[in-house]
């Protein structure tokens, strides 16, 4: 389901800042300190105005939380994903040793499971049919909806304000979904 709802974030997002390169814009999911699960969007854009970033990312999030998404989008993320993992069983064979113990070393310390991508190739093709948009929500709800915010702003503009933590706090907070 992480695949997944990766898939349909990060297509939303890439929707929402068409204008970005790809490499300037990530979603993940990472496992945090005392069994937290942590979804980080990562947004580069030195250019533009971090206030308004800030306000379309709180849009973003506002839509997520009342319409989840949409039928459309888990289609197009269930392919997206089938793709790549049909790319990544693939190119198995390419993989360095290092690269397969960086891997087995960081699944070794979080203490899960390490599945080639043609055993998740299979599930996926097994699961996938019975992943509707709904079950999606749920777990968008589950799992972000109801955890605590947290947003981090990195900008030379910030620099020119005594207390910049106040000043980002005060444009996210102006954010709500009302």
């Amino acid at each position: 389901m992480d695949l997944l709802a990766v898939e349909a974030l990060s297509a939303r997002f890439e929707a929402q800042y068409p204008d970005t390169d790809k490499s300037n814009l990530r979603v993940s999911i990472d496992d945090g300190t005392n069994g937290y699960r942590l979804v980080l969007i990562v947004l580069v854009q030195p250019e533009r105005d971090w206030a308004a970033l800030v306000s379309n990312l709180s849009e973003l999030a506002c839509s997520l939380h009342s319409r989840g998404f949409s039928p459309h989008e888990w289609r197009a993320a269930k392919a997206s994903t089938l793709a790549s993992l049909h790319d990544r069983a693939r190119a198995v064979g390419s993989v360095t040793n290092v690269a397969l113990a960086g891997q087995l070393a960081n699944a070794h310390s979080r203490g899960i499971w390490v599945f080639s991508p043609s055993e998740l190739l299979f599930h996926a093709t097994k699961i996938f049919p019975d992943l509707d948009e709904s079950r999606g929500n749920v777990w968008l709800r589950d799992r972000i909806i109801s955890g605590v915010q947290h947003l981090r702003v990195e900008t030379p503009a910030l620099s020119a304000y005594e207390n910049p933590t106040e000043i980002v706090l005060k444009e996210f907070g102006s954010q709500s979904c009302e």
